[in-house]
C-alpha cells in the first residue's frame, strides 16, 4: 500500500493507556486499517468501524478475516454483522462464579 503507516508503541503505565493517550484518540484521525497481533486493539478497532487485519489468532477473524496483502481490498463491516459478532463476544465472558457454578456451560448449550 502506498497509505501512511503509523505505528503505535503501547504506553506502559495503564493509567496513560485508559485516561490520556488512548488507543481511540490514536486511531480517530483517518485511519483505514489496524494491522496486529491477537490483541484487544483489533477488537477496540473493529468497535469504531475500523477494518483490522490479524496476524495471529484474534477473535475478529469471524469479522475480519483478510490477508495482509488484500488491505487495499479491505471493507467496513456491516452493521449487523458487527453488531451479531459484538453479542457473541459478551455473551462468551462469564465470570469465576459462574464457571463454577455451571451456568457459563448451561447458557452456551
Amino acid at each position: 500500500t502506498d497509505r501512511e503507516i503509523k505505528i503505535r508503541k503501547r504506553p506502559e503505565p495503564r493509567a496513560d493507556r485508559i485516561v490520556s493517550n488512548t488507543f481511540k484518540d490514536f486511531i480517530k484521525d483517518d485511519t483505514f486499517c489496524v494491522v496486529g497481533y491477537s490483541s484487544n486493539a483489533l477488537v477496540e478497532a473493529a468497535m469504531h468501524d475500523i477494518p483490522v487485519i490479524a496476524l495471529g489468532d484474534s477473535a475478529t477473524r469471524s469479522l475480519y478475516n483478510y490477508q495482509l496483502q488484500e488491505i487495499e481490498k479491505i471493507k467496513p463491516a456491516y452493521l449487523s454483522d458487527k453488531q451479531a459478532w459484538l453479542n457473541h463476544l459478551a455473551y462468551s465472558q462469564f465470570t469465576r462464579e459462574e464457571l463454577l457454578s455451571g451456568l457459563a456451560w448451561e447458557l452456551i448449550n
